[in-house]
């Protein structure tokens, strides 16, 4: 018999036990620990005017299976709900814009649907239309900053009004300093072809479109969720762990030793839980705190990865409020605004459509600012509604909000993020065999990867 130990249990701790115990070898013995009082970490569905409602993660991509699978041999299939649209407007100047059809996370692939959506000033527009004409100096195998890498080849308005606000609706991060390679792949693989980026872009665009912040592919809703929120998706994993999983809330794991061939972990309240495998399903600080008796170069490569806070705000107004078309709404951050993006979630998801009243989802903070961590909850409503208003007119005041603030929740990925995740894993198989690692600090932010990220741990440890 093996006994495996889950610390953490966010969607990739849930799943990796999960997996221990439908897909690993017959008697694996699970023990899932999580420090909060609640599992499924940054998966949180609170009742929002009378309404199940996710303020954390809500969505993910459809071109990624892993998550959608988990969730079909969870036997909730029949509640995922595909997005209505993907439709999403910017914010600039003063004005809502429609994101340009075709680009691929903010990268133009042709020039026409530019001249037409306004985003550009003419400058701007004649700067990126110059892209296919520059040569292509850059070495295709070095990671480099995203922001600068876009700005050299189309200029800085692109990599400001195009580039940043959609990646800032997944890292909350600094476009400049993100990694082309870890942080968009498709456009990475595209510079690869050498010469003109926006032609190999076009070229690949059928295949990484939905990349693109959810823009559809051959008919293919970009976003999909669950009807009753993601954290049901938490429930029926948990009750499928059976009666002889050990699921353990308010059990803070705080370092970790050996025990022989196998592993210690030691908990807040001075017990302690053996088992001889472990995986380590947590946040970059606190996986850092738990190996630093076990793999200080780990330790040191796990230090360097930052995060970013979040704070998202639901809000309801009467029936008959209304909105722009489409999804919602990306904000540059040289707009200096509040908020970050808002979600018309009533005209996105069609099971929200059907509630009474309007429905809306906002999130503030960046890498760069946790301003609205420090306000109380109050002022960050008055300061949404005040861009709310500027952006869309709105002056209706919401019948319901709720705030929820989320510290140290997006791990950035910088430049040389792959090869710093490499050289963890390397320094723990030398240094801590029988051990994983797992979630959103490593292979991926979204569901998908955070659940595949637990399905390898699991399926690594366990062979």
């Amino acid at each position: 018999m093996t006994r495996l130990i889950v610390v953490g249990g966010g969607v990739a701790g849930v799943s990796a036990a999960w997996h221990a115990v439908h897909d690993g070898p017959s008697g694996t013995e699970v023990v899932l620990l999580d420090a909060e009082t609640r599992l499924g970490g940054k998966i949180r569905t609170e009742v929002v005017d009378g309404e199940p409602f996710d303020v954390g993660a809500d969505a993910w991509l459809s071109i990624h299976p892993w998550f959608r699978d988990w969730v079909e041999r969870l036997g909730l299939g029949d509640r995922i709900v595909a997005a209505r649209t993907s439709d999403v407007v910017l914010w600039i100047d003063g004005r809502l814009r429609k994101l340009p059809p075709g680009t691929v996370l903010g990268f133009p692939t042709a020039i026409l649907p530019l001249l037409r959506s306004g985003v550009l000033s003419r400058r701007g527009l004649a700067r990126a239309a110059m892209e296919p004409l520059l040569p292509r100096r850059d070495d295709p195998d070095a990671d480099v900053g995203l922001g600068r890498f876009v700005a050299r080849r189309f200029g800085h308005e692109v990599a400001d009004r195009l580039v940043d606000p959609l990646l800032s609706g997944v890292y909350a991060g600094d476009a400049n300093l993100l990694s082309l390679h870890a942080a968009a792949r498709p456009v990475a693989d595209a510079a690869a072809d050498r010469g003109s980026l926006l032609l190999a872009l076009r070229r690949r665009r059928t295949k990484a479109a939905t990349v693109a912040f959810g823009q559809p592919v051959a008919g293919q809703p970009g976003f999909r969720t669950v009807r009753g929120g993601l954290g049901s998706v938490v429930d029926r994993a948990v009750e499928g762990l059976g009666p002889g999983a050990q699921v353990r809330t308010s059990a803070a794991a705080t370092r970790l030793s050996r025990d022989g061939d196998g592993w210690r972990v030691h908990l807040d309240d001075g017990t302690e839980v053996v088992g001889d495998r472990v995986i380590l399903a947590t946040p970059g600080p606190v996986t850092a705190g738990l190996l630093r008796d076990v793999s200080p170069r780990a330790v040191e490569e796990l230090g360097d990865i930052r995060y970013a806070c979040a704070v998202v705000i639901a809000m309801s107004f009467p029936s008959g409020t209304t909105l722009p078309a489409g999804s919602g709404m990306l904000v540059p951050r040289t707009e200096g605004r509040f908020l970050k993006a808002a979600t018309w979630s009533s005209q996105k998801w069609p099971h929200v459509a059907e509630r009474d009243g309007v429905h809306l989802r906002c999130s503030a903070g960046r890498i760069d600012d946790a301003t609205a961590l420090d306000l109380d909850d109050d002022e960050v409503v008055a300061r949404a509604l005040e861009d709310l208003r500027d952006a869309v007119g709105l002056t209706t005041a919401p019948t319901f909000t709720r705030v929820v603030r989320w510290r140290d929740a997006l791990p950035q990925y910088e430049v040389g993020h792959l090869d710093r995740v490499a050289r963890i894993r390397a320094a723990l198989a030398e240094d801590a065999p029988g051990l994983a690692v797992a979630g959103a600090a490593y292979d991926g932010v979204g569901l998908p990867a955070c659940t595949k990220s637990g399905l390898d741990a699991a399926a690594l440890l366990l062979a």
